[in-house]
């Protein structure tokens, strides 16, 4: 049976998928990234292979979903000015 490994790596704004070990297309936020993963892993399931997608936590001073400052809403944005995201 195949496997198949995606890995969701980079910091705030800039973003790729992994796969297999090779890097893929840039985004913007990591969330967009995990997407991109999932939709591939969807079809290599179908396939009826073996998908691993990892994810990492968030490192210190980074929003959760990997967005730079200015794509956060505008409330977000407010709490973060002079600190942490």
């Amino acid at each position: 049976m195949e496997a198949e490994h995606y890995e969701i790596v980079g910091h705030e704004g800039h973003w790729h998928v992994e796969y297999n070990g090779e890097p893929g297309m840039a985004y913007t936020t990591k969330e967009a990234a995990f997407e991109a993963a999932f939709a591939g892993a969807t079809n290599a399931v179908k396939a009826g292979h073996d998908v691993t997608i990892y994810v990492a936590g968030v490192i210190a001073g980074e929003s959760a979903l990997g967005s730079p400052p200015n794509l956060m809403p505008r409330a977000k944005r407010r709490s973060c000015r002079g600190g942490l995201h």
